[in-house]
């Protein structure tokens, strides 16, 4: 609504203090009903608007129109393309998703026709009539089709991996956690998850790093999530010629550089990156995959950890990367707890050894998961046992004597969840364990964020994450020796 008035008519009123008086702008004060009938008097006494008057208004009433129309068109236009870019994020996530999904179904199928031929094979006791290079040729189809499931396994969970990521950050719920790392040795991992690509499409890696390597805080989880983002765009988008990283130390950031010789970007196609649901160009989706999701994504974590990011490139000659990040220096006493660590951590070698035969119970609800799990940990030397709800877990715990106790459940049938199961094992091991004897070490899996304090609180010891990784699980029990 707009209210109209000349301004030589406006008189400012404020309450004396007392209820029954107020005060004028020209000090005078009067009782409430003298105010009543000096208003009333007021109205009659307003002069009429002249024509000039009211020309203004209705030219600037028009204006006002004018500019509100313009905005509510501007706004529904920008809904417009903020629904599309979304639409087209939901297909494209749809289609990274489906695609996978055929490849793992397939990969499956394929496997199973393998082994059934085999099989028939065998129960005809005619295995030696299919001849050695056919058994090998058998052999190596069921190994490629595994592979393939395995490369649609690991897309799928970096497509999942990302929306999480992104929906961390939309909700302000990512926190940056500062702890020792060495960043040499943070970059050389980086490109060893990538060093499959590199070789598939024989590309050159070109690292150039310092001869001393800088042992700095900050997040180098999330420092290695950035670098394999650029990472995996400069191989995507290079098919010849080289990829190269370094970085090097500015005042009190470190300062990261990924260059590729790909096909490069316009200055238009530019514009288009670091935005949730775009990419540089609409072919680019159909022709080389992708969510659209990663730049956006390394943009906020850089930006999360003190930093910027910024891209020179040019159509037909490469894209070079580059994104700095605040670090924290070392002290004394972080080096010596550093240090300390290195000490307690056993080797890689020396894990498996030390595991050997410990005996695990595993509660899981979901059966293929359970399988999973309990495959792996009984082929690097585990025992496990198994419970699918909170009470057999209880059951079990109250009767052997476990090691490391394994957690994957949400809400069982019997209505017990994870957290409930967690605290009836704690107050077992109260009533019926010798007070000087150690807590067993409790892991959750897939904890959520929101749910870490509850799960701490309850008894947890510490966290395992999906998909399963047996050097992670082996590092992590290893802790807790």
């Amino acid at each position: 609504m707009i209210i109209w008035f000349k301004p030589e008519v406006v008189q400012i009123v404020n309450w004396a203090g007392e209820p029954k008086k107020l005060e004028m702008d020209d000090g005078r004060i009067m009782p409430r009903k003298s105010f009543a009938q000096w208003q009333e008097q007021l109205k009659h006494t307003s002069s009429q608007w002249s024509s000039v008057d009211m020309k203004v208004c209705r030219e600037f009433k028009q204006i006002v129109l004018e500019v509100i129309v313009k905005q509510a068109i501007k706004s529904k236009q920008e809904a417009k393309i903020r629904q599309k870019k979304q639409e087209e994020f939901v297909d494209t996530i749809c289609h990274e998703i489906r695609n996978p999904i055929n490849g793992i179904i397939g990969s499956l199928h394929m496997i199973q026709d393998k082994i059934k031929v085999i099989q028939r094979h065998i129960v005809s006791e005619s295995l030696s009539d299919m001849g050695n290079a056919d058994f090998k040729s058998h052999l190596q189809e069921i190994e490629d089709a595994i592979h393939d499931a395995q490369v649609c396994a690991d897309h799928q969970t970096d497509v999942a991996n990302d929306v999480l990521t992104l929906s961390k950050l939309d909700n302000n719920k990512l926190e940056i956690d500062v702890e020792p790392f060495n960043a040499n040795q943070e970059v050389r991992i980086v490109c060893r998850m990538v060093m499959s690509q590199l070789k598939k499409k024989n590309l050159k890696l070109d690292l150039n790093l310092p001869e001393e390597s800088m042992v700095v805080k900050g997040d180098s989880f999330r420092l290695r999530q950035v670098l394999v983002n650029l990472l995996t765009n400069a191989i995507k988008f290079t098919d010849q010629g080289s990829i190269k990283v370094s970085y090097e130390a500015q005042d009190s950031m470190l300062k990261f550089t990924v260059s590729d010789t790909g096909i490069g970007m316009t200055k238009e196609e530019q514009l288009k990156l670091f935005q949730p649901f775009s990419q540089a160009n609409t072919s680019i989706s159909s022709q080389y995959g992708g969510t659209g999701l990663g730049l956006s994504i390394s943009r906020q974590l850089v930006n999360l950890m003190g930093g910027t990011i910024a891209i020179n490139s040019e159509r037909g000659k490469g894209t070079t990367f580059s994104f700095t990040i605040k670090y924290e220096p070392m002290t004394a006493d972080d080096m010596e707890l550093l240090q300390e660590s290195k000490e307690r951590t056993p080797t890689s070698p020396s894990i498996a050894s030390l595991l050997n035969f410990k005996k695990v119970l595993v509660v899981d609800n979901n059966e293929v998961d359970r399988r999973v799990l309990v495959g792996l940990l009984i082929k690097n030397g585990f025992v496990c046992e198994i419970a699918s709800d909170g009470p057999r877990a209880l059951e079990l715990f109250s009767s052997t004597n476990f090691n490391y106790v394994l957690l994957a459940l949400n809400k069982d049938t019997s209505g017990v969840n994870g957290f409930d199961c967690i605290r009836s094992i704690r107050e077992f091991e109260k009533s019926n364990r010798p007070q000087d004897s150690l807590p067993v070490p409790i892991f959750w899996v897939d904890c959520d964020e929101e749910k870490v304090k509850e799960a701490i609180t309850s008894g947890v010891t510490d966290f395992v994450e999906r998909p399963y990784e047996v050097a992670a699980i082996l590092q992590v029990f290893a802790k807790y020796q």
